[in-house]
């Protein structure tokens, strides 16, 4: 009985959203946000899309010892999103993936700026086996225009030699030593949002509509990773009611609601 009740609620939430479903398709027309590091372009974010900031720290082939930096940014265009990969809120662990490993690692947010620091003391043992290591962190794209987004490292330190070599000072490379230091700042836009069917990077009723309307031939644009929430290669019925069940706050099975980037797949 369960069945037919679930196909009759989603014909009439087809029914009554078919006059409006086309303009929530257009939605994601709300403009883009321009990122700029120091004036030079990183790239250009959808607004709403969320976003991967990632800083390369190039230290040649020497091990960290430790360091600490600011990631800056502003806060009326940009959200610092906290996530990890677990889905957990251990922002901490995402922001400074396994490529440095055991770290000691303190993290502050504010709006407008991630602090941190990193260490790992053992005589002048560094993050051994580590050919690039990197600051990430996640933000959303709040509103059109330019932002600006940067990183300063103020403090690193390396092993080199079996000795320990200060890489950054207050801010600034050394450039007695060679190859100087140096760090590239990049920005990573996601390749999905699972449960976004229509694309205005937001997960709503519409969403079911829209999967409803897929389902019934009409000829769409959408994604496939966005659509089949249960990821089974189809578009069905199924994803528009898992949509519906995520929108009422009830517990679903599956990555609905999750933001997907290449370079973490």
């Amino acid at each position: 009985m369960k069945k037919p009740i679930s196909l009759i609620l989603c014909a009439l939430i087809l029914i009554s959203a078919l006059s409006f479903a086309p303009a929530a398709a257009g939605a994601a027309s709300a403009g883009k946000l321009i990122l700029t590091d120091e004036g030079r372009q990183l790239g250009e974010i959808e607004v709403g899309n969320e976003f991967i900031f990632k800083v390369g720290l190039y230290t040649g082939d020497r091990d960290l010892i430790n360091g600490q930096g600011i990631v800056s940014y502003d806060p009326a265009y940009l959200a610092f999103v906290g996530y990890s990969a677990d889905g957990s809120s251990d922002w901490d662990s995402y922001c400074f993936p396994q490529k440095i490993i055991n770290t000691s690692l303190v993290t502050n947010y504010t709006a407008g700026g991630i602090y941190y620091n990193f260490s790992k003391y053992s005589g002048i043992e560094g993050f051994t086996n580590v050919k690039q290591h990197y600051f990430k962190a996640r933000f959303r794209a709040l509103k059109a225009g330019t932002a600006d987004i940067s990183h300063i490292i103020e403090v690193m330190t390396a092993r080199e030699n079996d000795e320990a070599v200060r890489l950054y000072n207050r801010g600034k490379a050394n450039e007695q030593i060679d190859p100087i230091p140096y760090s590239i700042s990049s920005v990573e836009a996601s390749s999905a949002y699972i449960g976004d069917a229509n694309g205005d990077y937001d997960i709503s009723v519409l969403d079911a509509t829209y999967v409803q309307m897929i389902t019934a031939g009409k000829k769409l644009d959408y994604k496939l990773i966005n659509a089949d929430v249960n990821n089974d290669g189809a578009v069905s019925l199924r994803d528009s009611l898992i949509i519906l069940r995520y929108k009422a706050g009830i517990k679903v099975l599956g990555d609905i609601g999750e933001w997907i980037f290449d370079s973490e797949q």
